[in-house]
């Protein structure tokens, strides 16, 4: 098991995050990461972990796949960093339109 937001692995058993109360995930979903190994990932969104996720919402609704990373922010908990939306580097252009048209 591990959590998505804060990347922190638990065992078997776990249902959230003890740092910042997301839900974990199981191993096997993060072995189903949308880009294969060696994909170059695109930063496309960087802010705090609820808009990523919304973000997201907006991207994969156009028919791209992603992915949120989080990374702390010096002297903050976890929970207070900042997540990063990736996609694919071929689908940069398509996400960035998909980002900035808030009807799409």
């Amino acid at each position: 098991m591990y959590c998505p937001r804060c990347q922190l692995q638990y065992r078997t058993g776990r249902t959230q995050c003890s740092e910042c109360d997301f839900d974990l995930a199981s191993d096997a979903d993060a072995d189903a990461a949308p880009a294969p190994p060696g994909a170059e990932m695109i930063v496309v969104f960087e802010g705090h972990p609820e808009e990523a996720e919304v973000a997201q919402a907006a991207v994969e609704s156009a028919g791209i796949e992603s992915r949120i990373s989080s990374r702390p922010r010096r002297g903050f908990p976890v929970h207070h960093g900042l997540s990063e939306l990736q996609v694919r580097a071929e689908d940069e252009d398509a996400a960035k339109e998909a980002l900035a048209d808030p009807n799409a």
